[in-house]
């Protein structure tokens, strides 16, 4: 749904605060009015109540996960690894829509393979921030870094990919501009990066 779940209850908060006094006009007689405005008031307890539930799950929800990223930021700190990329995997699967435990578990897999050289953090770290850009396929700082992930890999074919992505969602972003040269230089294309400069 491209709009976001709050404000279709605001708005269906509002349009039953407005059909309240309306209600009147629809039916004739005073008693059929008294049940109709009992029935729409009973209608909008219940849609403020549900919302209220909503609303609660998902500060709570957000909250855990924060606790999680915490937990594995602590974690990484200790150098356990392990420890911390478990504790954004379970981050990442209690909450869907949110890219940050992904995102997290991307930057701490780059500082394992720093620490242990062990091409298993790299394998991971890509796998998240590909993960991370498939919640937002047209996040700029998600184009980018996954950019600079395959950049560091080699594949820069494969990055060139992502960089023209990233030009077709800000073609007139300086960090696009500098990723294009980049990635024209890595490619051997001196020409088209002093152009791009």
């Amino acid at each position: 749904c491209p709009v976001p779940a709050c404000f279709l209850w605001i708005g269906a908060s509002l349009a039953m605060s407005y059909s309240m006094p309306q209600a009147q006009y629809l039916v004739p007689t005073k008693e059929k009015t008294s049940h109709l405005q009992k029935a729409v008031g009973a209608l909008y307890l219940l849609l403020c109540l549900a919302s209220g539930y909503w609303c609660f799950h998902l500060a709570r929800s957000i909250h855990l996960m924060e606790a999680k990223i915490s937990q594995a930021k602590s974690q990484a700190d200790q150098l356990d690894w392990e420890k911390a990329i478990e504790l954004l995997d379970q981050a990442a699967a209690d909450y869907q829509p949110s890219p940050k435990p992904l995102r997290e578990a991307a930057a701490l897999s780059h500082k394992a393979f720093l620490f242990s050289g062990d091409s298993q953090w790299l394998k991971l770290e890509g796998n998240c921030l590909l993960g991370a850009l498939q919640t937002n396929p047209n996040n700029l700082q998600f184009l980018l870094d996954v950019t600079k992930y395959f950049e560091d890999q080699g594949l820069t074919i494969k990055a060139q990919s992502y960089v023209d992505k990233a030009a077709k969602v800000a073609p007139s972003s300086p960090h696009v501009r500098r990723a294009k040269v980049r990635n024209s230089i890595l490619l051997g294309k001196l020409d088209e990066a002093a152009t791009g400069l």
